[in-house]
Order: structure tokens, then sequence, then C-alpha cells
């Protein structure tokens, strides 16, 4: 089950109950819906030579249920800003829909993956253990800070 994120939670990794808060950079995408129980375990970014940010990745970790009960997951939220949208690489797997973007749903290993292309940002999320169904619930909560 996906909650709000905000309020209680976990920004940039300090623990602490309830939901994930993604508050996001100026020009890339916030989810205001993450996975119940995930935290914030890691953000890094680059910038080009201008100093200006061209890229985000934010790490949660989380409980998620599995064969033996419950596991400790992962979910990624990778951005980088480009012009030309989607990379060909990211545009393979079955199509579906992103906040109105042609969206690809795919598998990097063990992990489900989900990207596309919107306000200038390719976009890829990953996790080890959501279904499909929870990474669409994420992407579809995201928008442009």
């Amino acid at each position: 089950a996906s909650t709000p994120a905000g309020g209680r939670g976990s920004t940039l990794g300090i623990g602490g109950p309830g939901p994930a808060v993604m508050q996001g950079k100026p020009g890339f995408l916030a989810a205001s819906q993450l996975p119940e129980g995930f935290a914030i375990s890691g953000e890094s970014s680059q910038s080009n030579p201008a100093n200006e940010l061209v890229s985000v990745r934010t790490d949660f970790t989380g409980r998620a249920p599995s064969v033996q009960g419950t596991t400790t997951t992962y979910l990624r939220i990778e951005q980088r800003k480009r012009t030309d949208g989607l990379p060909a690489g990211l545009q393979t797997g079955d199509q579906t829909t992103i906040n109105a973007h042609p969206a690809y749903r795919g598998t990097n290993g063990t992990a489900k993956t989900l990207a596309w292309a919107q306000d200038g940002l390719a976009i890829l999320i990953a996790a080890d253990a959501l279904p499909y169904a929870e990474l669409e619930r994420i992407a579809n909560s995201m928008t442009l800070r």
C-alpha cells in the first residue's frame, strides 16, 4: 500500500516512524505516494561543469511481503535532465503510460524497472520486491518541483 509522503517519516536518511518523505530538488520530480514502511537511505546528485544539477538519485529501504514472510527490500528513483527524452536502451519491455507519457516496464537483473520521460527528465524507478502496480502508483504521484 502507498501512503502520502509528508508529515512524519524519514527525510534524507534520518530514520523514524511513518512514510518516507521525498521532498525533491527544484527542477526534478517529487513523489507524493511512497510505499508504507520505506525510509530514505541515501541521496546523491551530479552537476555539470557550470555547477547546474543534472541528475538526482534517491534510495529507499523498507520491508515487503515475500515467500518467507517479509524481507528487506529497496526502491531507487533516478532522474536525469535530458532534452532528447528517454534513452533508447530504456525503451524496452511492456509499454504503459505514466502521467500521460509513454513508459516501459522492464527488468535489470532481479529488479523490476519503470522508465519514462517527463518535464525534460528521464526517470527510472527500480525495486527488487515491489510489484509493477506499486511502481506505477509511485510514478503517477510524481510532480515537478
